[in-house]
């Protein structure tokens, strides 16, 4: 996920194998948010910190030799003690490099140095746990990478620390009929072991975006549709009190890019929503709703081109909200603050109501 202020609404007290009575309890809603090192994320956690049970920075790297490196801003650690939210800190392969991961999981070695690095982040900073978020995992290290976080794990939670992953989503293990279908399958998707990495997690991080890229033809971030599939294939193999259904915060904008005459393409970028809304606004657009995928759209003309934009906010927000309720999951969580519409804070104030 990138550095975050990803926030996670765990809905506790939903029905598992083990407790049914947990059904007749009523839904209490622990809200956690991820977010990176920048002043929008921070700006955003201290004015919305009454609504946030935990907070999660991505803040930590480690290279294959082991070293972990990076740290918590101190503003953060402050405020989360003040207001009492936990923290947790997001851990990620730097650029989310295939190679350099791959090398660490080759190293057992590499691999202990990582998590006495992690372990040492906790007790200096007081954290209630880290967060695997690494990214680009090549399907042939599927068996080593679930390796490496039941490593991580046992050591963590050995010393009164928790652990949870964030996994990218799937809806099959068919990679699909095209050759970008292929590559993200190989390279992206099919890199994680959902029932094992949830059989060891205290939850998962169900990242349901993106589903359309800059480097796909415009498109939602996580139509509806998709998300709900990619969520029943995972259900298969981990409980639905241990997942936390992952939405994007952020819009995307496509438009022409030009490097010279044999490099012309459509290219896409995120945007927050506030600048979504002012680049259409700009250009004289206006916003569509898409009901399939429940999402709100525009394009327009701009120098006799047409431009696309699909924004996430508030009412795709509340869809989506509907749909953990719907498979009755632990709760969902949403990438990045910073970067979203005002108004989803009433929708997660009226929430824990």
């Amino acid at each position: 996920m990138r550095c975050i202020l990803f926030f996670c609404l765990i809905a506790a007290g939903f029905v598992s194998s083990n407790n049914i009575a947990l059904a007749q309890q009523s839904s209490v809603m622990e809200r956690i948010f991820y977010m990176i090192d920048s002043e929008d994320s921070y700006r955003s956690f201290e004015r919305n910190a009454d609504n946030i049970d935990m907070i999660g920075p991505q803040c930590l790297k480690v290279d294959e030799n082991g070293i972990v490196w990076g740290a918590v801003d101190k503003r953060v650690l402050v405020l989360a003690a003040k207001k009492k939210i936990k923290v947790i800190a997001l851990i990620v392969n730097p650029g989310f490099n295939q190679e350099t991961l791959h090398k660490l999981l080759l190293s057992q070695s590499a691999q202990d140095r990582a998590v006495a690095g992690m372990l040492d982040v906790c007790r200096v900073n007081a954290l209630h746990g880290i967060q695997f978020d690494f990214e680009n995992i090549h399907i042939a290290d599927r068996d080593l990478f679930t390796g490496f976080f039941k490593k991580a794990a046992d050591s963590l939670r050995k010393y009164g620390y928790g652990i949870s992953i964030a996994v990218v989503p799937r809806s099959s293990e068919f990679s699909g009929a095209g050759d970008y279908q292929k590559y993200m399958y190989e390279y992206w998707r099919g890199g994680y072991d959902y029932k094992a990495l949830g059989q060891i997690a205290d939850f998962v991080s169900f990242m349901s975006y993106d589903q359309h890229t800059r480097r796909t033809t415009p498109g939602p971030t996580a139509g509806f549709t998709w998300v709900e599939a990619c969520l029943k294939y995972i259900l298969q193999q981990v409980p639905r009190e241990k997942i936390s259904l992952g939405l994007a915060l952020y819009s995307y904008y496509w438009q022409q890019t030009f490097q010279n005459p044999q490099q012309i393409s459509s290219a896409g970028r995120s945007l927050t929503y506030p600048d979504a809304l002012a680049i259409m606004e700009a250009n004289g657009g206006t916003l569509q709703w898409y009901e399939r995928d429940k999402v709100h759209f525009t394009m327009f003309e701009r120098d006799t081109l047409y431009e696309y934009m699909f924004f996430e906010n508030a009412k795709s927000f509340q869809a989506r909200l509907e749909l953990a309720k719907k498979y009755n999951l632990r709760g969902i969580c949403a990438w990045r603050l910073g970067q979203e519409d005002p108004e989803i804070f009433k929708l997660i104030a009226g929430a824990r109501k």
